[in-house]
Parts: structure tokens; C-alpha cells; sequence
């Protein structure tokens, strides 16, 4: 999941998005060309922005009638103990079990085949960043 972050922000950078990591957006307001975003440490014009919140989105977006639920999915990544060299050369796949699905990935890196459910999930309510709780099941 990281490397694939750092890939959507480096191709971000690359289209002339300006990141800012470890700097938290206290408040914004959009007009119809433009936008502003309040820092900690700065105020911020631009013609479009992205919002990264993350498990946050639903709180971030909630103001401007975004309605979104957050879930905890579990995901499973296995190292396979036979023929662990085609395990890189798999697609991606999704079984369809009637009642719902598991989909999965190849064994791009060290941590082997990824393998989740396509199904409910836990309902999370993250609204207070503070509680180390809000991850736990």
C-alpha cells in the first residue's frame, strides 16, 4: 500500500501538485475558481484541492453534504509455501461466492499475496483523532 501511495504522490508532484505532508488543514473554503486552505502555519490559494483524509474523509466532507460511511476491511497477505515463484506472475482476482467476495492481489514484495474480503466491514467512527481506540476492533 505504501509504495502505492508514494507513487500517486510523485505522479501527482510530476503534474504539478503541491504536497504537503505533516501539515494539517485546519479549515478551507471553496469559491466557484478557487479555494483556500488554512494551516497551523500558512494560508493557502489554489484553483483545485485534493482531500486526503483519509478515515477522516466522512468528518472533512460531512460540511459539504458528502455523505460517506468508513469500514474497517480486514486484509491478509500470505507468503505462499509452494511455488512461490508463479505467485508473482498472478493477476488480480475477485471470487464471487454469492454472498460476497474475496479479492486478491500477486506477491509484488516481500509480504507475499494479498488476499481481503469484499464484504460488510466494521462501521468506524472516527471522529475523535485523539483515541488510539477508533483502529481497534
Amino acid at each position: 500500500v505504501e509504495r502505492g501511495v508514494e507513487q500517486h504522490i510523485a505522479l501527482a508532484q510530476k503534474a504539478g501538485a503541491r504536497v504537503l505532508i505533516h501539515e494539517d488543514a485546519l479549515a478551507w473554503r471553496a469559491t466557484d475558481d478557487s479555494v483556500t486552505i488554512k494551516t497551523a502555519h500558512r494560508e493557502i490559494h489554489a484553483k483545485t484541492l485534493v482531500i486526503c483524509a483519509g478515515p477522516w474523509a466522512a468528518e472533512v466532507l460531512a460540511e459539504i453534504d458528502v455523505p460517506l460511511a468508513v469500514r474497517r476491511k480486514v486484509q491478509a497477505s500470505f507468503r505462499p509455501t509452494r511455488n512461490a515463484d508463479k505467485a508473482k506472475s498472478l493477476p488480480a482476482f475477485y471470487f464471487d461466492m454469492g454472498w460476497g467476495g474475496f479479492y486478491g492481489f500477486p506477491a509484488i514484495d516481500d509480504f507475499g499475496i494479498k488476499l481481503a474480503d469484499h464484504i460488510g466491514g466494521q462501521d468506524i467512527d472516527y471522529t475523535n483523532r485523539t483515541s488510539a481506540s477508533a483502529c481497534t476492533p
